[in-house]
């Protein structure tokens, strides 16, 4: 059975890789999740799991798309907004 340290939301962005690094610099053996949210930059899971696979660590996404009528209006996930 794996024993894990830390659950870690990662973007796959600098800060939360900042984080993951720090965690197992200090010996720390974290599980990697990151949400899709449906956001329209898959970048952002890709690099997560090329973090996750960096630390030798798992990593899990998490599809929690179905919420996007709660986001409307968000550049992050509506092709009309631009970023």
């Amino acid at each position: 059975m794996n024993v894990y340290s830390h659950v870690l939301v990662v973007s796959g962005g600098m800060d939360s890789a900042t984080l993951a690094y720090l965690c197992v610099k200090e010996g720390g053996h974290p599980y990697l999740i990151t949400f899709d949210y449906g956001q329209k930059h898959k970048k952002e899971i890709e690099y997560a799991g090329l973090l996750a696979d960096d630390l030798n660590t798992p990593h899990q996404v998490v599809d929690i798309s179905n919420i996007q009528n709660l986001l409307g209006g968000s550049a992050l996930t509506d092709d009309n907004i631009e970023v």
